[in-house]
């Protein structure tokens, strides 16, 4: 658990600053090191609904690291 707590503050920190839609992103682990990358939100109603575009895990999968 230790080593998510850093994930969670940067998740939280990412919900606080986008708080008027729903907040979405993955968790990747990239060199041994778990990251996140916050994605778009492209639901049609972004207060109560999140999507994710498909190239937001594309880009991560592919871009980053393995999901």
């Amino acid at each position: 658990m230790i080593k998510f707590k850093n994930i969670l503050k940067k998740i939280r920190k990412e919900c606080v600053n986008n708080n008027k839609e729903e907040s979405c992103g993955l968790i990747y682990k990239k060199n041994e090191k778990y990251e996140i990358y916050p994605c778009n939100n492209i639901a049609l109603n972004k207060r109560t609904h999140f999507l994710i575009h498909p190239n937001d895990v594309k880009f991560c999968k592919i871009g980053r690291a393995h999901v």
